[in-house]
């Protein structure tokens, strides 16, 4: 990462113009500033408005580009150092969320020219661990978030019932009763995951043929024998495991585990009432939605002025990156 001090990284990755807009003869509107650190959003022909962010990407960028430029990859290696992460985008319905998280179709694909983060993330992750050539496990969980309430997506559906989350002593937050899948392979993990998308809430409306209803989350346990990377030699010299030595005795008789988390969330997108037209139950999830969206940007906002006021990198609670894909 950038600073060891950073707890928050904002990426702004701008899509095209759709078919409906550009039949409409509609122009960008979003401009990008000061090196990648600004984005300018037009408001009219001589105005604009200017947001602050870590990097800009335009429309043209590939999902290649988007994977190799976004800081991802420094976020990977922290989880596969043993700490805990999370990538979220956010934006409006019809923005790219799930096209930049998951891919140019609506399931995971590994080593696609379509991936998107989580294909791409899992093809690293995977290649890393066996290039070290040591035992390791990764399981896998997958949540969505439907009308205020948590769902297991890996089970069958009649056994799809809501779930608690709960706080551990010394663990922080988990969700009782989810299930985890032991993935050896990428392709066992790549299956997990569609399995859980062909389970996701979906519909359609004004602005979007296929919006989906609820936030997806998929959580990623890695776990990696302390032990057996210390005898690695120049361990130090890989990324994510620099600070292992300092921590660990390799002549101690005790068995330890490194154990790492990235947690990847697509999440619904925010919806102006009156462009969708929604109404029943598209109006009660898009309620729903947006009240919980509200929500997390005041948590961010909590958290960003908390960084502000003091410098400190707690493992427990984890890095969180945002991608906002922008109209």
């Amino acid at each position: 990462m950038a600073g060891v001090e950073e707890n928050i990284r904002v990426v702004v990755r701008s899509r095209p113009l759709n078919d409906k807009e550009r039949k409409a003869g509609e122009d960008s509107c979003v401009a990008r500033a000061n090196e990648g650190r600004e984005v300018q959003i037009r408001v009219n022909a001589r105005e604009a408005q200017a947001f602050r962010c870590d990097s800009m990407l335009m429309a043209e960028t590939t999902q290649e580009d988007f994977f190799n430029k976004s800081g991802i990859i420094n976020l990977l290696d922290s989880a596969l150092g043993g700490y805990r992460a999370c990538v979220f985008a956010f934006g409006q319905t019809g923005a790219g969320k799930t096209h930049t998280v998951i891919g140019g179709s609506t399931f995971v694909q590994s080593r696609h020219e379509d991936s998107g983060l989580m294909g791409r993330s899992f093809d690293y992750i995977y290649d890393k661990i066996e290039t070290l050539g040591i035992a390791f496990t990764i399981k896998v969980a997958c949540m969505e978030i439907y009308q205020e309430q948590l769902f297991d997506l890996l089970v069958t559906e009649k056994d799809r019932s809501p779930l608690a989350v709960r706080e551990h002593q010394t663990d922080g937050f988990f969700v009782e009763g989810c299930k985890l899948v032991v993935c050896p392979t990428v392709g066992e993990a790549v299956t997990a995951l569609n399995k859980a998308l062909k389970n996701r809430h979906v519909g359609a409306h004004q602005m979007n043929h296929r919006s989906n209803r609820s936030h997806f989350l998929t959580e990623v346990f890695i776990e990696l024998p302390a032990k057996e990377l210390l005898q690695i030699n120049n361990i130090q010299d890989v990324p994510g495991f620099e600070s292992l030595s300092d921590n660990m005795d390799a002549n101690s008789d005790r068995e330890y585990n490194l154990m790492g988390r990235v947690t990847f969330v697509d999440l619904a997108g925010s919806e102006r009432l009156k462009e969708t037209k929604s109404e029943g139950k598209t109006l009660q999830e898009a309620g729903n939605i947006n009240k919980s969206l509200y929500v997390l940007g005041k948590v961010i906002s909590g958290m960003s002025r908390k960084h502000g006021e003091q410098n400190h990198r707690d493992v427990s609670a984890g890095f969180v990156w945002t991608w906002h894909d922008v109209m």
